[in-house]
């Protein structure tokens, strides 16, 4: 190449990957870790060429080129065999339980949001979705608890999807131990979609679900440009056979550097967030917040910076709470067999069961139950 030749093909490459970043995701190949192109040298994944390491950068793989905006209709893998979704698994538990999670007496998946339904219904009606795309039979979502966690509420079956609730089979194991576990009567070649309980997602779970399967690769995951971790993976069962049957094996920081140059590992970058976060009070509200202002979804980066929150957003009361004349709830959420007095004030908070807000009382930014009664 001539030198003439070298720095416009370094123009013209830095510029076609600004153009994919802006074009709402971009594909990272972990190897060792991770790899990114940069100007003077051109990244190759293991299974092929540099150029199908850019393809798979705008979310289309060497075999699926379906856009960006059309449908999936059927996922399969690099020989053309259907891909074997097996099961959701839910992940449910938590290593530390916020003030949030110790004051609700339920789990954080059963908390409601304002359009109806909780966080777990919402969850279920991305996996219909989901099951519906890709023509399968049926898919099964397990919800996986640990023993220190309330367990969420059972739900019928609905549609394609059929919903358990599971305890962990060991109380110290790691999230790769966990899974582990729960899929050793699974096949080497089946696939599993992982994600938090305790978030909301912004962009629909089921298309984040569908861009993953497209890398057909080992492992894939949903990740942030601006760092903010979004619990989705898409995991070949093979990976998971490798754990260890016993201790801890936590599945960022031990599982994956083990499986790199082993197994094809993939990142799908978003330019947002994809999801928020529900174990604390402010992060629950927030996100009841922005679905009850139809900001949830909204294509936009960034909220309204001028937008102002004095305003009422949504006031959300159980069946079975008690919410006397005159009182005030301002974003904020009584549960059942919460009590709020005639006259008082409640900005920002969750009265939990049991709870009582005296008459003529102002509480902001609390979570009124439990430990936090006062």
């Amino acid at each position: 190449m001539s030198s003439v030749d070298a720095p416009f093909l370094r123009v013209w490459l830095m510029h076609f990957l600004a153009t994919v970043w802006q074009s709402g995701a971009r594909s990272v190949q972990l190897w060792p870790i991770f790899e990114y192109v940069v100007p003077g040298s051109f990244a190759h994944s293991r299974s092929g060429t540099g150029c199908d390491f850019l393809r798979e950068g705008i979310g289309l793989s060497t075999v699926d080129q379906t856009s960006e905006t059309g449908e999936l209709k059927a996922a399969s893998d690099a020989t053309g065999a259907p891909v074997r979704l097996r099961s959701i698994i839910v992940l449910a538990g938590a290593v530390r339980r916020t003030p949030l999670a110790r004051s609700i007496k339920r789990s954080i998946l059963d908390l409601p949001f304002s359009g109806g339904g909780t966080i777990a219904t919402r969850h279920l009606d991305a996996a219909e979705r989901l099951a519906k795309s890709l023509s399968l039979k049926d898919l099964q979502v397990r919800i996986l608890v640990d023993s220190g966690s309330e367990v969420p509420r059972e739900h019928p079956a609905r549609g394609l999807v059929r919903c358990v609730v599971e305890r962990d089979a060991s109380p110290i194991r790691g999230v790769a131990g966990v899974l582990a576990d729960a899929t050793q009567g699974y096949d080497p070649d089946d696939y599993i979609v992982v994600l938090n309980g305790s978030q909301v997602f912004r962009d629909p779970m089921d298309e984040l679900v569908r861009r993953m399967l497209r890398t057909k690769c080992d492992v894939s995951m949903i990740a942030s440009m601006d760092g903010t971790p979004v619990g989705l993976w898409l995991l070949r069962c093979a990976p998971l056979k490798t754990v260890r049957p016993v201790g801890y094996v936590d599945l960022k920081e031990q599982a994956l550097p083990d499986w790199r140059g082993a197994w094809d590992i993939r990142v799908i970058e978003r330019p947002r967030a994809s999801a928020l976060r529900t174990r604390t009070v402010n992060e629950y509200l927030n996100a009841v917040r922005m679905d009850a202002n139809r900001l949830l979804h909204s294509g936009s980066v960034d909220e309204d910076p001028y937008r102002e929150e004095w305003e009422r957003s949504f006031a959300i009361v159980e069946d079975g709470a008690t919410v006397e004349s005159g009182a005030i709830i301002h974003d904020s959420v009584v549960l059942e067999g919460g009590f709020v007095g005639r006259g008082a004030v409640v900005v920002r908070s969750v009265v939990c069961p049991g709870a009582r807000v005296e008459a003529g009382r102002r509480i902001a930014g609390a979570v009124v139950g439990g430990e936090d009664a006062g």
